[in-house]
């Protein structure tokens, strides 16, 4: 599932990003031929209706009309005619060897203008939509809509992936398909893309055989006659013309289409009762005596090119107002979805950049323990990352909306690469399991800066580091740290068996030799902490790092020999167990000091949550008062902290409201 998650956002983001801007341009150039139809007779009532009369003039005599009016246009292309409606009839439009359209009075010959194809307003849209000012434009035109397609595809599949991935997403979702006017942000993108998507889709699938032909869809015309056999094409379309009644029961609308050096003549044919306008039946006339060689009516053509049809005037407008309606409305929300997608993307990116995020590559994932993977982190671009210190971790965006906190556990003198290690937690609140299976090298990951609440004490005598299974990985830069400068330190690694020790290879290394201690709890049973801290060394300091059980004892130990508190040091990776754990204490009111909003704090309820009903935004990440990323300051009242994060002058001025409590009715938060 999440495979197809990440893969379904990278194929979503990245067709937005590349051809988003040839959408936009795409959709607002259909927007503005929806309604073609129905305007062009008010820009243009001239070319749209004439009187009609009892005997219309012979086509000879129109295209020779057209000719005398337009002589430097070539040979002849096309006609088209339509039938007549009551007292008027449309003109009979003639193209030459040119994109120019001749319209000619059918009842007195009279030419009425010369248009072209490409040009006035809708001429100039359609010059656009098509791309036919660049040179294979249909392959241009097909690959945008190829490209509207995937992009459409992957935004349903990842609205599915993810309204399926959990309860809250669901919900979420759900109400993404109701037309809200106060949603905003990705919720405001997903809503509009959830009512336009399936017209856009329509649309974007229709477009495809346009651009490129497909043989299925096409009717088989006969073999050319020899070259002996053909006359003047002129009098074999009023040969071809005069039989038209006898040959169809009725017509609507028709098209001639005459090849080159007249070899063929082609008959595109609109017949009374067809679904639509572009319903065309395909007859083949004989060019030189306009006899009827081969037709296919519509009801007679293959399924494939009935869906062909269908897609035409689908993609034209063909079948009424309210899909003309659909489709403007649609189209219309392209640019919106580009600005909320792109502008969303751009904004992370620079929040990203502001906050002090980066993205970086992961450039090698493997195993260094059961159940623990090492990834290695680099610039995309190689760059020098940002300098960081012994027992500093940074925050990891392990999926949207996740984010964990890891130690970094290489050599701090390394500014080429950031290293961290996860242990694979059971059960997993969600980051763990994220980073084994969903991130992979090669991918780009966003992190946060280096911080370090965990830094080692300048000009210790002695320093002893003690680690219990991933714990390791704080201590582990300690030990290069100290080894590097030459100073005097012992690494005792609690681990259950040898194949749960992480980076033994690297531990072995001759540079340690002496200085560090495995203890495999399965071959000679639990380290003796009482043992191993006995004795300490005036001036020494320890640090403690592991799961909550294996602190708790190590911190207990250290007591009963004589190590100073101020001396010992210990990072957690969860709260421990205990009365502050405890969050159903009496309820409390946080005053916004900015605004001076009270906000209520339920019991039971954490201040951050409430902040955030509240619509407060404050930064957060592991919501147990140990990364100090949500900490804020507090200007009046008497916290209850449950952090362990923060040190006692800190906490003098600061509170942690995703652990923390009030010990009085309120506290004012310089918010």
């Amino acid at each position: 599932m999440k495979h197809e998650t990440r893969a379904a956002r990278t194929l979503h983001r990245w067709c937005g990003l590349t051809v988003g801007m040839l959408l936009v341009m795409v959709a607002l150039t259909g927007a503005g031929m929806v309604f073609r139809p129905q305007l062009d007779p008010l820009l243009q009532p001239a070319l749209q209706h004439v009187p009609a009369c009892s005997a219309p003039l012979s086509t000879s005599r129109l295209i020779e009309a057209a000719h005398a009016a337009y002589p430097d246009a070539g040979a002849l292309s096309a006609i088209r005619m339509k039938a007549v409606q009551g007292d008027s009839v449309a003109p009979v439009r003639i193209r030459f060897g040119d994109w120019r359209w001749v319209y000619v009075d059918p009842c007195t010959a009279r030419v009425l203008g010369i248009r072209d194809a490409y040009g006035e307003v809708f001429g100039t849209m359609a010059w656009l939509h098509t791309f036919s000012y660049l040179p294979g434009g249909g392959v241009v035109a097909g690959s945008v809509a190829l490209a509207a397609i995937a992009l459409v595809v992957a935004g349903f599949a990842l609205w599915a992936l993810t309204r399926s991935a959990a309860p809250a997403a669901t919900k979420r979702a759900g109400k993404a398909a109701g037309l809200n006017p106060a949603a905003r942000g990705l919720r405001r993108h997903r809503m509009v893309a959830l009512w336009c998507a399936p017209v856009l889709l329509v649309l974007a699938l229709s477009g495809v055989p346009q651009a490129f032909p497909i043989a299925a869809m096409a009717v088989p015309a006969p073999p050319p006659l020899p070259l002996s056999a053909r006359t003047d094409i002129a009098a074999a379309l009023d040969a071809a013309g005069s039989r038209l009644e006898r040959d169809y029961a009725g017509w609507r609308q028709l098209q001639w289409r005459v090849g080159a050096a007249g070899t063929s003549l082609k008959l595109e044919i609109v017949e009374h009762g067809a679904p639509h306008e572009y319903a065309t039946g395909i007859a083949y006339y004989d060019p030189a005596s306009g006899a009827l060689l081969q037709h296919t009516s519509y009801a007679q053509s293959q399924s494939a090119r009935k869906a062909y049809l269908w897609g035409l005037a689908l993609h034209y407008g063909a079948v009424g107002a309210p899909w003309q309606l659909a489709q403007f409305a649609a189209a219309l929300a392209m640019p919106f979805l580009a600005w909320t997608g792109m502008g969303g993307w751009l904004r992370r990116h620079i929040a990203a950049r502001s906050n002090g995020l980066q993205r970086l590559v992961v450039r090698d994932k493997h195993h260094v323990a059961r159940d623990v993977y090492a990834f290695e982190l680099v610039h995309p671009r190689g760059r020098r990352l940002p300098a960081w210190t012994a027992g500093a971790h940074i925050d990891v965006h392990t999926a949207p909306g996740l984010v964990r906190q890891y130690s970094l556990c290489g050599d701090p003198r390394d500014r080429s690469r950031y290293q961290i290690a996860v242990h694979r937690c059971t059960p997993s609140r969600g980051g763990s399991d994220a980073m084994h299976d969903a991130v992979h090298a090669g991918d780009r990951i966003t992190i946060g800066m280096p911080r370090n609440r965990f830094a080692l004490a300048p000009d210790s005598p002695h320093t002893v580091l003690l680690a219990g299974g991933i714990g390791l990985t704080p201590l582990l830069a300690m030990a290069e740290t100290l080894s590097a400068s030459g100073a005097s330190f012992e690494l005792h690694y609690c681990t259950r068996s040898p194949l749960h020790a992480a980076f033994s290879e690297r531990l072995h290394e001759r540079r340690f030799c002496g200085r560090v201690l495995f203890h495999f709890s399965n071959t000679v049973g639990r380290a003796a902490f009482d043992s191993l801290l006995a004795a300490p060394q005036r001036g020494a300091h320890l640090y403690i790092c592991g799961a909550a059980g294996f602190t708790d004892a190590a911190l207990a130990a250290a007591e009963r020999q004589g190590w100073p508190a101020a001396h010992v040091h210990t990072e957690r990776f969860s709260a421990p167990p205990g009365p502050q754990a405890d969050s159903a204490q009496a309820a409390f009111d946080v005053v916004i000091a900015s605004t001076g909003r009270v906000v209520p704090v339920a019991a039971g309820q954490s201040a951050l949550a409430a902040l955030h009903g509240a619509g407060v935004a404050i930064p957060t990440s592991c919501g147990q008062g140990l990364c100090g990323t949500c900490v804020t300051g507090v200007l009046e009242g008497e916290p209850d902290h449950r952090d362990h994060c923060l040190t006692d002058e800190a906490r003098a001025v600061s509170f942690t409201p995703c652990c923390s409590r009030a010990r009085g009715p309120q506290l004012v938060l310089d918010l």
